[in-house]
């Protein structure tokens, strides 16, 4: 249907999705694939294999700077 930043997009050209932070979990790991996540709207890219606490630091910096 869609990949991951075709979705990012659209959302962030949504006036009600525009503004949700949006992290990327990708097993993309290449300085490219980071940089096109970031272009398309990710406030934040964690490359697979990830640690759970790393989500947890990563959505509650997000969620702080949203408030």
């Amino acid at each position: 249907w869609i990949n991951g930043y075709e979705l990012a997009g659209f959302m962030k050209e949504h006036q009600d999705l525009k503004n949700i932070p949006l992290i990327f979990i990708s097993g993309r790991k290449s300085e490219l694939d980071v940089r096109r996540g970031f272009e398309v709207g990710a406030d934040d890219y964690i490359k697979k294999p990830f640690n759970v606490d790393q989500i947890r630091k990563t959505v509650r910096t997000l969620l702080k700077l949203s408030e």
